[in-house]
């Protein structure tokens, strides 16, 4: 999300200084002025961005997160060693007759004292080796390796003091393909020399003609979820903020476009440079604030990923000038 926020300020600049060419030739209106818009667009986007993970937290990876932390906690010890025991029990690929193993499994982070505690849930046997990271949205990072005793393993990390308020990510890698720290002989009997006997959801092929097993990635909110969104209610008002103030008078207010907060729909207010713009400046302004509002509302955790910002232009006196298309783009009232 980190380089995702990135390229799109760097775009807005891009655009902003297509329009500046515009601004000299117009000399008023809404391309007089566009230039003002654009770096308001590119600056909240970048602030945004300062606590978005460069995987951003999405309510599908957030719920399975809870899902299987529920799951890992509820089962604990017991299913750690239940697991196991189903692991040493291979299966058959049919069309092969080759014995398999599918290695499952999940990662749990969670902040306590100072420290980053790592929690792997597996049904990989005795003395497999997970390779362990954990960054911000900076790649600041702490990684260690983990060995699984009884289905479980946990590491403590210390947390980098570079660490600032936001979304950090966590991933575990069953490596077969790193000489520096390679699995026990007993994994490698098991598995493979290499981890072809690896199959399953979490199996990626390898460099060396095996599998290693990727746990799905997490994202957890540092230091806990009432302070990242707190911090992340404050940078939206901030980006908001900016982006009327840099307009040059354009915008005149940004706001839910109805009374009870849902920011799914916004209501954009604008000045009488309307009126002195041509079609095609009109069409450029609200496609780009637009946008721009679509990706801050979302960015800020106003709405899910995976829902639908739409927003209208309306004057000072709540005449609306123009609405978002069913199929993308927008209609400019005459």
């Amino acid at each position: 999300m980190g380089a995702l926020v990135g390229l799109l300020g760097i775009a807005g600049l891009g655009v902003a200084v297509a329009l500046l060419v515009a601004r000299v030739v117009f000399k008023k209106g809404l391309a007089y002025k566009n230039i003002g818009v654009l770096a308001g667009v590119a600056l909240s986007l970048f602030i945004i961005g300062l606590v978005i993970t460069p995987t951003p937290s999405t309510p599908s990876t957030k719920e399975s997160f809870e899902a299987g932390l529920e799951a890992g906690l509820e089962a604990g010890l017991e299913a750690g060693q239940q697991v196991v025991q189903q692991t040493q029990e291979p299966q058959k690929n049919e069309a092969t007759d080759e014995v398999i193993y599918e290695v499952t499994g999940e990662l749990e982070i969670k902040f306590k004292d100072g420290k980053a505690i790592a929690t792997i849930t597996t049904n990989a046997i005795d003395g497999s080796v997970f390779e362990t990271v954990i960054m911000d949205g900076n790649l600041n990072m702490v990684s260690d390796f983990i060995t699984i005793q009884n289905g479980i393993g946990v590491k403590e990390f210390d947390i980098p003091k570079e660490w600032e308020v936001g979304y950090v990510s966590g991933l575990a890698m069953m490596r077969f393909n790193l000489d520096e720290h390679p699995q026990p002989d007993k994994v490698k009997k098991a598995y493979g020399e290499n981890g072809e006997k690896l199959r399953g959801k979490f199996a990626v092929e390898n460099n060396v003609n095996g599998y290693n097993i990727n746990l799905e990635t997490v994202t957890v909110p540092y230091p806990d979820e009432e302070t990242v969104k707190a911090k992340l209610d404050e940078l939206f008002v901030a980006a908001m903020n900016e982006l009327i103030n840099t307009s040059n008078g354009v915008i005149v207010n940004i706001q839910p476009h109805f009374k009870d907060g849902d920011w799914s729909s916004v209501a954009v207010t604008v000045s009488d440079d309307w009126y002195y713009s041509q079609d095609y400046e009109k069409e450029r302004f609200v496609e780009n604030v637009g946008g721009a509002i679509q990706t801050i509302v979302t960015s800020a955790g106003k709405v899910g990923s995976d829902d639908l910002v739409t927003v209208y232009f309306y004057d000072t006196y709540g005449k609306e000038l123009a609405s978002p298309k069913l199929l993308g783009g927008y209609k400019i009232k005459r």
